[in-house]
């Protein structure tokens, strides 16, 4: 019924606004999305930005899984317990210390380095989709979300690669 609905308000036009709080709903339905937080619109956005791109982290949790690291901002990249990872948006924020946003789908198991390995501590079967969560460096823990073909074991040794460029949000120096 939904994409019935959906079709032929496309169809005629239409403009609707829907309050809802069912956050599938919102970024699978809307063109543009306004999150509230306390009675105030925190972010207004379509629904590719706001995943993409959120103010801070907590609307980044809001609004999809976070893989929230620290790093030190240099330049265009952020030094982290991945390696040097690029910035969206870097002109935007100081050097210095930041969290740093990744999507699980931006990050891919590898084969372990000489510079840093990553312990699988267990691997989800989704049937479309695997989760596997590992620990690292400095007490690291991730998800990484894959093609389900990819198989892991607790105790098997991985790297994780980044993909794309994570969001970076200031520290307090």
């Amino acid at each position: 019924v939904r994409e019935q609905v959906l079709g032929a308000l496309h169809t005629y036009g239409a403009t609707v606004v829907l309050v809802t709080h069912d956050q599938d709903e919102a970024m699978s339905v809307a063109d543009r999305v306004a999150v509230l937080r306390a009675g105030r619109i925190v972010q207004e956005a379509s629904p590719e930005v706001l995943y993409r791109h959120p103010v801070d982290l907590e609307l980044a949790r809001f609004v999809g899984e976070a893989t929230v690291l620290r790093g030190e901002k240099v330049g265009t990249h952020a030094r982290s317990g991945l390696g040097p990872v690029p910035i969206s948006r870097h002109e935007e924020i100081p050097d210095g210390p930041v969290d740093l946003l990744l999507r699980p789908e931006q990050l891919e198991l590898g084969p372990p380095t000489p510079e840093r390995s990553f312990t699988v501590l267990r691997h989800r079967y989704h049937g479309h989709e695997a989760m596997t969560h590992v620990a690292g460096p400095d007490g690291i823990e991730i998800v990484v979300r894959h093609e389900p073909q990819v198989r892991s074991v607790p105790g098997d040794q991985v790297d994780v690669l980044v993909e794309g460029s994570a969001v970076a949000f200031s520290l307090p120096s």
